[in-house]
């Protein structure tokens, strides 16, 4: 399924706006929207953290931002959680990867 820019738009704004609570210590998720990283999966991967975030309504805060490019372009499709970059996110990995910040946080890591 392609996305276009509104439907992108509108999905960081969800992620942005709609998902908060009494955590004053957020989970930062940025996910590079550049034309390369967004072609070779991080649109499904921002599709997917959506999905996840409202079925799950995890009681943590997010704020997430798409960026236009994060200059990681051979390493993409690129998405970074509290700082960390990560590359080669294939459609599917962006839970995995929060889900390992989510059990670090848990553990008190």
């Amino acid at each position: 399924m392609r996305m276009n820019l509104a439907s992108v738009a509108a999905l960081v704004e969800y992620l942005r706006e709609e998902l908060h609570s009494v955590d004053n210590n957020p989970i930062d998720i940025v996910i590079c929207l550049g034309s390369s990283c967004f072609t070779r999966g991080n649109a499904e991967n921002l599709r997917d953290l959506k999905a996840y975030l409202e079925r799950y309504n995890i009681g943590v805060n997010f704020r997430a931002c798409g960026t236009l490019c994060v200059r990681n372009c051979p390493s993409g499709p690129t998405i970074a959680i509290n700082g960390t970059k990560y590359g080669y996110v294939k459609p599917g990995m962006a839970i995995a990867l929060l889900e390992r910040e989510l059990r670090k946080r848990n553990k008190g890591c």
